[in-house]
């Protein structure tokens, strides 16, 4: 029982092994963000001006605020939605980061976030971008070319998803 609650960091280091433990749970790259994100909806339900440092808009990137680009995809509105678009995240994540491998599964993150902040940027849409939900169409899919046999509700295919 008493290393049920204490952090391990595994001997090993293959491709598809957590950053680290938490008592039994495997901590990937998919279930921190998916976890930080939960923890985002949370805090916007407290206050969401909390929040406002990590949005995405052009003034506050011009000005020098360049962590933004990586941070907007966890600022989320607590909505069924946004949940649904979490545990999307982390399930299909997690298998894709299995396949793939953590490294290469956190780098796909870090371009999944970094390319439409600076698109979004780029092109000077003048609304705010936040939330996972980008973030999260994009793994699907990602998921879906990678496994295109795979079957979803009712047989169909996962390419038809995506």
């Amino acid at each position: 029982m008493s290393g049920r609650f204490s952090i391990s960091f595994p001997g090993r280091r293959d491709r598809d092994d957590p950053w680290f433990r938490v008592g039994t749970v495997d901590v990937t790259s998919a279930l921190l963000v998916a976890g930080l994100c939960l923890l985002s909806m949370f805090v916007w339900a407290a206050n969401r001006d909390f929040l406002e440092p990590l949005v995405l808009y052009s003034d506050g990137l011009w000005s020098g605020q360049i962590w933004r680009v990586i941070t907007w995809p966890l600022a989320n509105e607590p909505t069924i939605w946004t949940a649904l678009n979490v545990l999307m995240l982390w399930f299909f994540g997690r298998e894709l980061e299995r396949m793939i491998g953590r490294n290469r599964f956190l780098w796909l993150l870090v371009l999944l976030t970094m390319l439409p902040g600076l698109v979004w940027i780029g092109v000077g849409i003048d609304s705010d971008l936040y939330g996972i939900r980008q973030v999260e169409i994009a793994v699907f899919c990602l998921f879906c070319a990678e496994m295109p046999n795979v079957r979803f509700f009712g047989g169909i295919k996962a390419w038809w998803f995506a």
